[in-house]
């Protein structure tokens, strides 16, 4: 991976690294939480699909530690109070998206969702583009923090939202037209499809909310 300069903190190296830290677990967690998914669908809640769970809860407790090292440390480095909210709703922000991927991976293992065959491929699809979206809204903060452009990465994240937003439709209109399918089974699978959309909802609101603070700081 590139090597970012992060202009907001050109004395405050700690920080820098731990924020770099931050942005690369929840890259991590967007692979693990495909993995974890293509586990479960082929072979349900293994142990293999275990440890994924546990792999992406750790990266989410260690996030939780490097946010408030991070805000201890803005304050120690007296960063300007407009700059220091807005880098902390950021990665506030930032952080709700790996809470989705693990709230994604603990609901599969704590329901054991039972997942109809004919509907693998079609959820199948939804994870790579799901990611990908997390993963633009991750490169749109690195592009914030070294004073680069945010709009292909905006874009990006647009598009991979509307994408997922036509298939997740497209796949809660087949589930609920399924007439051999009793309605708590199809509850059931609309709550795990709208769990996996959260994912790219809330990329697309921190992209958008990103786009603001790029346009305010870049004044």
């Amino acid at each position: 991976m590139a090597e970012h300069t992060f202009v907001l903190f050109k004395r405050t190296k700690e920080v820098e690294t731990k924020i770099s830290e931050f942005l690369s677990n929840i890259v991590h967690s967007g692979f693990l939480f495909a993995l974890g998914f293509e586990i479960y669908l082929s072979k349900g809640a293994t142990a293999e699909f275990d440890s994924v769970c546990a792999q992406i809860s750790a990266h989410e407790a260690k996030n939780d530690e490097l946010r408030r090292a991070v805000e201890i440390g803005l304050y120690a480095q007296m960063i300007l109070p407009d700059v220091r909210s807005d880098i902390l709703r950021l990665l506030e922000g930032c952080d709700r998206v790996i809470n989705a991927y693990e709230e994604n991976m603990l609901s599969l293992s704590a329901e054991q969702i039972q997942i109809p065959e004919k509907y693998r491929h079609a959820i199948h699809d939804l994870l790579k583009p799901t990611a990908d979206c997390a993963d633009t809204l991750i490169e749109a903060a690195r592009c914030f923090f070294s004073g680069e452009p945010l709009t292909q990465s905006a874009i990006l994240t647009s598009d991979y939202e509307h994408e997922i937003d036509l298939k997740v439709f497209a796949l809660k209109r087949a589930i609920f037209a399924d007439k051999k399918m009793e309605l708590a089974h199809k509850l059931q699978l609309r709550d795990m499809i709208d769990r996996i959309e959260s994912i790219s909802d809330r990329a697309e609101d921190v992209t958008d909310r990103l786009q603001v603070m790029s346009v305010k700081h870049a004044l």
